[in-house]
C-alpha cells in the first residue's frame, strides 16, 4: 500500500484549494499538522470518504466534525494542516482499510472511532 504524498491544505484563515485532490472517489486519508517551525507532518486522523475531493474541502473551508474542536485550534496557532490518501475502487473497500487501520493504531483526532 502506498500513501499519496502529504499535500497542505490550510494554514491559519488561508484554504490552498489548488491543493486539493484530482481523485474524486473512494479512498481513505489522513489529516496531519506540521509544526511552525518545521519538522515532519505528524499524523492526527484517518478517515474515508467515498468522495475524497469533496471530504478533504471540507476540513479547511466549510467545517467539518473536527473543525472546532481540532483543526481550528491548531491552525490559529500557526500549524499547518495537511492530508495524504490511499485511492480504492470500491466505498466497501475504504471500510475494511479504514477499519484495519484503527485497529493498528490510535489517532489523536479519531476519539470516537479509534477500535482498540
Amino acid at each position: 500500500m502506498e500513501w499519496s504524498s502529504w499535500k497542505k491544505i490550510a494554514i491559519k484563515n488561508k484554504f490552498y484549494g489548488e491543493n486539493l485532490p484530482a481523485h474524486d472517489g473512494p479512498a481513505i486519508y489522513q489529516l496531519g499538522i506540521r509544526n511552525p517551525n518545521g519538522g515532519a507532518v505528524a499524523t492526527k486522523y484517518l478517515g474515508r470518504a467515498d468522495n475524497l475531493r469533496n471530504r478533504i474541502s471540507s476540513y479547511a473551508r466549510d467545517g467539518s466534525h473536527l473543525e472546532e474542536d481540532a483543526i481550528k485550534p491548531i491552525l490559529n496557532k500557526g500549524y499547518t494542516l495537511y492530508y495524504r490518501y490511499y485511492k480504492v475502487k470500491t466505498p466497501e473497500q475504504v471500510r475494511v482499510l479504514e477499519r484495519n487501520h484503527l485497529l493498528k493504531k490510535d489517532y489523536d483526532w479519531n476519539i470516537q472511532n479509534n477500535l482498540r
